[in-house]
């Protein structure tokens, strides 16, 4: 727990700097920490949450109102249940430990448009197309 809670403060702190230090209008690099949860369908097969993740993005302006970039995230869920005899289809029985585990890296092709970049408070949309 105390090597989960110092990872997530180093992470939350490289990406507090990580946000101070970038160019206004030049090349900028967004690094992140993702915490999933699993939803609909998919939580029938992932019943916990993945707090191993995390997200990146490059993005270049065209103007001082929109940039064009790449980003790439990714998520591990992780899921293992105790011991228990199962029954094969000839009627034999193996005891063994189920581990149910997926990743998922999608990779998206991101626009994002600033509507009034100066300023303390700065919204924004960003929009993103991949797989």
């Amino acid at each position: 727990m105390k090597k989960t809670l110092a990872c997530l403060s180093f992470a939350l702190l490289f990406c507090l700097a990580a946000n101070t230090v970038h160019a206004q209008y030049g090349l900028q690099l967004k690094v992140g920490y993702n915490a999933n949860i699993p939803v609909g369908t998919f939580q029938d097969f992932m019943g916990k949450n993945s707090f191993r993740g995390f997200n990146g993005e490059l993005t270049l302006p065209l103007n001082n109102k929109l940039r064009l970039g790449l980003g790439v995230s990714h998520a591990d869920y992780w899921e293992r249940f105790g011991r228990e005899v199962y029954t094969t289809k000839e009627g034999q029985q193996i005891s063994a430990v189920l581990t149910n585990s997926i990743q998922t890296t999608p990779i998206l092709f991101k626009a994002e448009y600033t509507p009034a970049p100066k300023g303390l408070i700065r919204p924004y949309i960003e929009a993103g197309v991949g797989g």
